[in-house]
């Protein structure tokens, strides 16, 4: 490696395929030793010792004596990542999963997001340090939806001496389905298992529904990516050669850990994974080996691996979006606040983040949300105190049009019902190409306005609802479960934000509680008045 390093200069990655244990001569049976891995001198301090393919990456003039102390820390020259297969079947079967990743299709109006999932207890550090990093993002990085995933907003219930969460646990499953670009989570764990709560346990796995896309885990927490032992599977690895589902990638950890030191190294990770060099998305190895440089520690976060290819992108829009501005029916002029109940055109492009030019050539959809300003919420404190942070909670609108030539333009309304007379909203856009798989995104701030003068609208909204796509009787159906849809037209637009009890879309079958489709409304053709819904009840 570091022959080819130093020959070509143009090596950036490397990926060991093939399981490693800490046994390399085999005495305790087992797993194979079928690739060797660097492991520690020191052997009897939990906390101090590690295996670690970064080894492979000190390939520069005069690296690799790595002495086991702060002031022998080395940079890594190349990224380092390890797919441990134990045969042909596991190596096939991750192979396909990274080709499907790469070249397969997936719904394209899924937004980019980031989950944030974290433990509870101690003094709510966890939730603490996934704060600073939604921070961190929602500050740089706001065409990223942010989903929260805090232990201690769940219902937890007694199950024997311990705790469980049903609701946690569920809301995880949910939320994988939903294909978000990173997991990271926070918190306590062991080998197959990440919370006390069993939020997350390997027998998970088999229940779970096919993911795509799937996720790349980040797992700050105690030996849940303890990858070299010869006995034991770990939850790290069950995820990664779970198939079609699972993980895509995990930068994961092999020993016991300190909080401190997982916060240094996930807050590098968070600064580097959708930082763009000269344009384009970094692979996973140079994200990890920025990280690791980025948070040297001596020992103690030597321990953290990349399981997955290092040549890997994640699927995120490699293409942007630039808002041009706001503007008033038949005005030329760009609006600086957008009014309740007034007429909005949006007029956007599609960049090139390369070359900054518009991409004439893109032709497809696009979808926009328009989200009010961040509200605060509150866990329950079940071991602490009860655990407040901001949000962004309530859709004021979802809607669905054309681009054409690289152009998009698009008309919404917003509700008058803002928690503040003037505040700031957060407009994200996704735009896509169904035959090109090309897809762009971006956002931008506008500052809201409740409008002082509404208009007095006293015409409801035409509603035509279809069952299993039927608008006409006889409606039988041989099924448990059935599509329920309907198309929406008004000519004020309809009103999905939430923010006035009783003046929800919703959906209400016998007596049983309503359905809420708040969320689920997308208005269509670049307009506000018609829209649509489609759910399975």
């Amino acid at each position: 490696i570091a022959h080819r390093y130093q020959e070509s200069k143009t090596l950036k990655n490397v990926l060991i395929l093939g399981k490693e244990t800490f046994d390399y001569k085999g005495k305790l049976g087992g797993r194979p030793n079928l690739v060797p891995i660097y492991t520690s001198r020191n052997s009897l301090n939990p906390l101090q010792t590690y295996s670690s393919d970064d080894f492979l990456g000190l390939i520069d003039w005069g690296q690799g004596v790595w002495e086991e102390s702060r002031e022998g820390d080395e940079l890594l020259q190349i990224g380092v990542g390890r797919i441990p297969a134990i045969n042909f079947i596991e190596a096939n079967l991750m192979v396909d999963k990274i080709i499907a990743y790469e070249t397969g299709r997936f719904d394209p109006s899924i937004f980019p997001s980031f989950t944030l999932l974290a433990d509870d207890a101690d003094n709510a550090i966890h939730m603490r340090d996934s704060e600073s990093h939604a921070a961190y993002l929602e500050q740089n990085h706001g065409e990223i939806k942010i989903d929260r995933l805090y232990l201690d907003a769940f219902e937890q219930i007694q199950a024997g001496n311990r705790q469980q969460s049903p609701q946690a646990k569920a809301a995880l499953e949910t939320n994988l389905q939903k294909g978000p670009l990173v997991v990271n989570y926070v918190g306590h764990g062991n080998e197959t298992t990440l919370m006390a709560e069993e939020v997350f346990t390997v027998s998970d796995i088999s229940e779970w529904a096919k993911q795509n896309p799937m996720a790349l885990w980040v797992t700050a927490t105690c030996e849940f990516g303890r990858q070299d032992s010869p006995l034991l599977r770990s939850g790290a690895e069950e995820l990664l050669f779970a198939s079609q589902k699972g993980a895509i990638g995990l930068l994961t950890t092999g020993r016991p850990v300190f909080s401190s030191v997982n916060f240094q190294l996930n807050e590098a990770f968070v600064r580097q994974v959708f930082r763009k060099a000269g344009g384009q998305s970094q692979d996973l190895g140079t994200i990890f080996k920025e990280t690791k440089n980025q948070s040297l520690n001596g020992v103690l976060n030597r321990n953290f691996s990349l399981l997955g290819d290092p040549s890997l992108k994640l699927a995120a829009p490699e293409l942007e979006i630039a808002v041009n501005g706001f503007f008033k029916p038949s005005s030329t002029e760009p609006q600086d606040t957008l009014i309740a109940l007034e007429e909005i055109e949006l007029i956007a492009e599609v960049i090139d983040p390369i070359t900054k030019a518009t991409v004439s050539s893109f032709n497809g959809d696009y979808i926009l949300e328009l989200r009010a300003a961040a509200t605060p919420s509150r866990t329950l404190g079940d071991e602490n105190s009860p655990f407040e942070y901001l949000e962004e909670k309530t859709l004021l609108f979802r809607g669905q049009g054309s681009v054409e030539n690289g152009v998009l333009k698009g008309k919404f309304l917003i509700p008058n019902h803002l928690s503040q007379p003037i505040e700031s909203g957060n407009l994200r856009i996704l735009a896509w190409e169904e035959e090109s798989a090309y897809r762009a995104v971006g956002h931008i701030k506008p500052i809201l306005s409740q409008n002082p003068t509404p208009p007095n609208d006293q015409t409801g909204p035409e509603i035509s609802p279809a069952l299993e796509g039927k608008t006409e009787g006889p409606f039988v159906f041989n099924t448990t479960q059935i599509q329920v849809g309907a198309d929406i037209f008004d000519l004020n637009g309809i009103q999905v934000s939430g923010q006035v009890p009783g003046q929800d879309l919703y959906l209400q079958v016998n007596d049983q509680s309503p359905i809420i489709l708040n969320e689920e409304f997308l208005a269509i053709n670049g307009s506000y008045e018609k829209g649509t819904f489609l759910v399975t009840v």
